[in-house]
């Protein structure tokens, strides 16, 4: 998993990508520049869905404590 800082580098690559991708002419350019966006769209994308999960594990672990301490 990313951290915090190679996330955001990982953001700002891929705007310089889009736009690199939006003012391209040649196709065979275009392919590989959107084969790029894919890949650190699905670095980003999965790196916040684990964080994301994460944080739902951790506040059903929470519930799960507090649950069992209100009926002993």
């Amino acid at each position: 998993m990313a951290d915090k800082h190679e996330i955001s580098m990982f953001m700002k690559e891929l705007r310089r990508l889009l736009h690199d991708y939006k003012t391209c002419n040649k196709e065979f350019f275009k392919k590989k520049i959107s084969d790029d966006i894919l890949l650190l769209s699905s670095v980003i994308y999965e790196n916040q869905i684990v964080r994301y999960e994460k944080r739902m594990m951790k506040k059903a672990k929470t519930y799960e404590q507090t649950k069992e301490m209100g009926q002993t």
